[in-house]
């Protein structure tokens, strides 16, 4: 380990994305204990084991382990680092060879090649189901980085051929997500995802200068104020003395009182930092009251998760059915879900970002209610040349995933306001396979139009 990787190791960032070095001293007790661990991780055991069980499966001794590693997390991200630089390394080969107006299409195949011929590490590389650290979730972060800025230089050169007018950041981060998603199911229909994605994708694609390639926030659009009529309003504290809430009313106030102090404390400081006496000081409450509504700080934050789900679903559905036509319904289901990042920026945090540094067992979870918002795509449907229900799943899943993926990027750097701002990217992205990019596009800027001028919702 390099002294720079050290350094980004003691100060919990993960070290850059680049080939293992040689260690000559011990490279085959290294290449076997980071093969044990890549096993691990696809079998979802990574959480629970020991170093130990780790230096037992490599077969080498627990001394030689830590004469390579830290600990087990230092022995993950090698194993991590050196799998993605297999993989950028031949997505530059591909990349050199492509067409620059296909360098897209050359990433999508380099990565089901690698599921294909490598499960174990695609399981790796792509899922944060079993990344349920921090600096693994960076890497992975930096690994779709890399893809977007190979893919990204590559297109500059272009010139005016038709290129997929849609962030990179998007694709790749959607399409990593999905094909973990079917490798969890075990669906094994790797062609249909692929060829699915593919005319995903190529439904962005547009001739001319591109508008919707970058996270950039339209200026002036910005999140109304809080609606509390879902949920999540702000629990007051009983005045000191008699009150006249009735004991349903007194439990209820507490267990919101313990919600919203559990998503306030892990949004900042974290939730592998946070304990009981922090939330119960937060929320103002003794340790006892907490323990009467929750088991421990993951159930409580499991149950500020859900709260803060459904009460996101609240507002969108109810949004979405404020008019008749699909595509504004869109627009206003976007809105709310926009705004409600800004809003309750802890709600967001811990659903965005922390509820992937717990365990698999709530990341799947949260991917299931990821795919809950392909409901609201059912309608598009109809304005697709052919029904093809295979195709169909695919693209809404991956418009989800493309939807998840924007959203916990920009919250996970602190960026909750900037989100209704990309409203207009977002609908453009969820229109254009069904309508088209050109129509889409109309109908984004008419909209945001209206919404400079005060003229509509």
């Amino acid at each position: 380990m390099s002294s720079r990787d050290a350094e980004a190791s003691r100060r919990g960032r993960a070290p850059r994305l680049k080939p293992n070095p040689s260690v000559s001293s011990g490279a085959s007790g290294r290449e076997r204990l980071v093969d044990a661990i890549v096993e691990l991780v696809s079998d979802g055991a990574y959480g629970t084991t020991t170093v130990g069980q780790i230096s037992k499966r490599a077969r080498v001794s627990t001394a030689t382990f830590y004469t390579l590693f830290d600990d087990k997390e230092e022995c993950l991200l090698a194993a991590y680092q050196g799998v993605a630089a297999d993989l950028l390394g031949e997505l530059e080969r591909r990349a050199d060879a492509a067409e620059p107006s296909e360098v897209w299409r050359a990433a999508v195949d380099v990565v089901f090649e690698f599921a294909k011929a490598r499960p174990r590490t695609i399981m790796l590389l792509a899922a944060e189901a079993k990344l349920s650290t921090r600096r693994a979730l960076e890497a992975r972060d930096q690994l779709v980085a890399e893809i977007e800025s190979i893919i990204e230089r590559h297109q500059q050169t272009s010139g005016e051929a038709p290129v997929p007018d849609v962030p990179v950041k998007a694709l790749v981060g959607a399409t990593l997500r999905l094909l973990v998603r079917r490798m969890r199911e075990a669906d094994g229909n790797f062609e249909a995802l692929h060829v699915g994605l593919v005319g995903w994708i190529e439904a962005y694609r547009r001739s001319g200068s591109a508008r919707w390639q970058t996270l950039t926030p339209t200026d002036g659009l910005r999140a109304g104020p809080p609606d509390y009529a879902a949920g999540l309003a702000p629990p007051q504290r009983p005045s000191r003395g008699r009150t006249r809430l009735s004991a349903e009313q007194v439990a209820e106030n507490q267990r919101q009182r313990i919600l919203h102090a559990t998503a306030a404390v892990t949004a900042e400081q974290g939730y592998a930092e946070t304990t009981v006496a922090d939330i119960v000081a937060e929320a103002g409450l003794a340790r006892e009251v907490f323990y009467r509504h929750f088991r421990d700080k993951q159930d409580a934050f499991m149950a500020a998760y859900e709260t803060g789900f459904q009460t996101l679903m609240a507002l969108a559905v109810g949004a979405f059915y404020t008019s008749t036509d699909w595509p504004e319904r869109i627009w206003r289901a976007l809105r709310a879900y926009t705004d409600f990042m800004p809003n309750f920026p802890t709600f967001a945090h811990l659903g965005m970002v922390e509820s992937h540094t717990i365990s698999p067992e709530l990341v799947e979870r949260v991917d299931e209610r990821v795919m809950a918002f392909t409901f609201f795509l059912q309608e598009g449907n109809v304005y697709l040349e052919t029904q093809d229900d295979t195709k169909q799943r695919v693209a809404s899943e991956a418009i989800a995933m493309a939807m998840y993926e924007i959203t916990s990027h920009v919250i996970r750097h602190g960026r909750n306001d900037e989100l209704p701002g990309l409203l207009p990217l977002m609908s453009y992205i969820v229109l254009t396979p069904y309508t088209g990019a050109e129509v889409a596009s109309e109908f984004v800027d008419r909209k945001v139009r209206e919404a400079l001028d005060g003229s509509a919702a």
